[in-house]
């Protein structure tokens, strides 16, 4: 998406994305971070850190200080929560581009108002991609691609979204205790008690199995 689509400005990213936007960007763009600690240093490191994980007024100075106007972060770790879930609410940022792999959001500039324009996700409109049981067949398999998008849709209080992918993740692992878990917190935010209970415990059991 992003070497098919010339974003403007600066991306912040997160520190597990690096390497790889060096790898497909480079020389067109530069990473905010990588895994070259040495070079960033300690005080940069603990920025980026207070960014993503303690406070956002911390990601609001290096937005500020280094003329950020794009973010990629991967899914991979949720590595951000409170960050993916403050840009998304905040109508100064447009989500214009996730997967089970990334999202990338953009900030409301006049730079960016192009991309924004073209590419702004609504997620009313978003559907959840039906799994194809017949190519599984009969092998086991783990629904990654589910779960991330699950997990990614909760930090965005996006309940029907999280309930779609864990229902697909349960017709391809039906066993799996983090589509238990996902749901069990959309119920819980519906203040739906007995159903969250109905799936916390074999999430739980299946926890502790494991």
């Amino acid at each position: 998406f992003i070497l098919n689509n010339d974003l403007p400005g600066r991306l912040f990213n997160d520190f597990n994305s690096g390497a790889y936007l060096i790898g497909r960007t480079f020389p067109a763009r530069h990473v905010f971070i990588d895994g070259r600690t040495e070079f960033y240093g300690p005080e940069f490191f603990k920025e980026y850190m207070d960014a993503l994980r303690k406070d956002i007024s911390a990601f609001e100075r290096i937005v500020s200080k280094y003329q950020i106007t794009g973010v990629f972060v991967s899914t991979a770790l949720n590595a951000a929560p409170d960050l993916l879930g403050y840009l998304y609410r905040n109508p100064q940022w447009a989500l214009v581009y996730l997967d089970e792999s990334a999202v990338i959001f953009l900030k409301d500039t006049p730079e960016n108002q192009g991309a924004i324009q073209k590419f702004k996700l609504v997620l009313t409109g978003y559907s959840v991609p039906p799994v194809d049981l017949m190519k599984l067949r009969l092998r086991s398999a783990y629904p990654a691609p589910y779960i991330k998008r699950a997990s990614l849709f909760d930090l965005f209080h996006e309940d029907g979204l999280v309930a779609a992918e864990c229902a697909q993740a349960l017709r391809i692992m039906p066993n799996c205790a983090q589509a238990f878990y996902l749901l069990a917190k959309v119920h819980l935010r519906q203040a739906a008690f007995e159903q969250a209970l109905e799936n916390y415990a074999p999430a739980c059991y299946l926890l502790q199995a494991t």
